[in-house]
């Protein structure tokens, strides 16, 4: 007997197009093991009407992704994709609003307090605006600080990926932190494969200048003594010149661009390590590397510098972390041991008493 439905909505394309795609299927995953059924509405850049299909047994709704000024005002303000699936579904219990902007959240909160909806906030990030125009900046940093600091402040829970903002939230009603999820059982994840025979890093992901230094772990595997090589998928030779405003002229430095995520998986599973080295900065402080948690689930230890709380997950059986900032050191010891993770660390299954004991304090009835 289902408990109700969860509708799901946020900027995600599923099923696998982007990290915020991973985030909610796991997290969807562990209420329909709770006894919800979650109806997802996410967007599509291949679609250019509404659009419903079905994913690993969800009720998925694409909504085209906006292309004109016009649209993106719309998109940043209309609830009416959430009324429509609402109507479809008599039994809504609850929404989860994944990264919502601010004017949207808002009038779905309104929509949710009116007909008697639980509203809840998964939040993955904070952003910081990067944009040329100074006009696009401030409007969008205007909206991450009315979303962050007063909106999801106001919802009956808040869905958390990291410590900082696990404190940040920490006198709301309702918090709870989980970390990005998989799930192991999925075909993509028991496919062997035979490590290289040269010592391999693989880094994987969508890069930004903004977090991520592969410019750092480029010079380091450069200059190590042994012989060793990186594979960066994500991003092209060419994008990565313009991004880091850097040439890179390593021959130990191999860029396929983007993958799916199977072949992502594939080539990270031929690595003997994947290296992650970010920034300490806000961006980074209030988020959770996925390929971090990926890497682990496909059982290949990570090379990683210390941000956010990700050494509440790591010891010497998954990592080689990065000390006094010598990344250099950090692949040298690497390569002397292979280390085993525990693949089931961020499998969704494994958090499935966290999210109980939130939904339970969320669903409370009113007094």
């Amino acid at each position: 007997m289902s408990n109700g439905t969860i509708i799901y909505i946020g900027g995600f394309e599923l099923p696998d197009k982007n990290a915020a795609a991973h985030r909610v299927l796991g997290n969807g995953k562990v209420f329909r093991e709770l006894g919800y059924n979650v109806v997802f509405i996410g967007i599509s850049h291949s679609c250019d009407e509404l659009t419903v299909r079905n994913h690993d047994g969800f009720e998925c709704w694409f909504i085209p992704y906006p292309r004109t000024t016009v649209g993106w005002l719309n998109y940043l303000t209309d609830i009416s994709v959430i009324k429509t699936v609402a109507s479809n579904h008599k039994d809504v219990c609850a929404m989860v609003f994944y990264n919502y902007q601010a004017g949207a959240l808002w009038r779905a909160m309104r929509y949710c307090r009116k007909h008697h909806k639980k509203c809840i906030a998964d939040v993955t990030e904070w952003y910081v605006a990067n944009h040329d125009s100074r006009v696009q900046r401030l409007v969008k940093n205007m909206d991450t600080a009315i979303r962050m600091k007063l909106l999801h402040k106001k919802t009956d829970g808040v869905i958390v990926i990291c410590r900082f903002l696990h404190e940040y939230y920490r006198n709301c009603a309702n918090v709870v932190e989980i970390p990005p999820l998989t799930d192991n059982r999925e075909p993509k994840w028991q496919v062997g494969a035979e490590k290289d025979g040269r010592f391999t890093l693989v880094y994987a992901g969508s890069p930004s200048a903004l977090k991520e230094r592969i410019d750092r772990i480029i010079e380091a595997v450069d200059g190590c003594d042994m012989d060793c090589r990186l594979i960066v998928v994500g991003i092209t030779k060419e994008g990565y010149e313009a991004a880091y405003q850097t040439r890179c002229t390593s021959s130990r430095v191999e860029f396929m661009g983007r993958l799916s995520n199977s072949e992502t998986i594939r080539t990270l599973k031929r690595a003997h390590y994947s290296i992650i080295i970010r920034d300490n900065n806000l961006v980074v402080r209030a988020g959770f590397p996925t390929k971090l948690a990926e890497s682990i689930s496909a059982g290949v230890p990570v090379i990683v510098n210390p941000f956010s709380n990700i050494q509440d997950y790591l010891d010497d059986s998954n990592s080689v972390i990065v000390t006094d900032d010598n990344i250099k050191d950090a692949i040298n010891r690497a390569a002397q041991k292979q280390r085993t993770p525990d693949t089931g660390l961020f499998d969704y299954r494994s958090w499935i008493k966290e999210m109980k004991e939130f939904m339970i304090r969320v669903m409370e009835p009113e007094e």
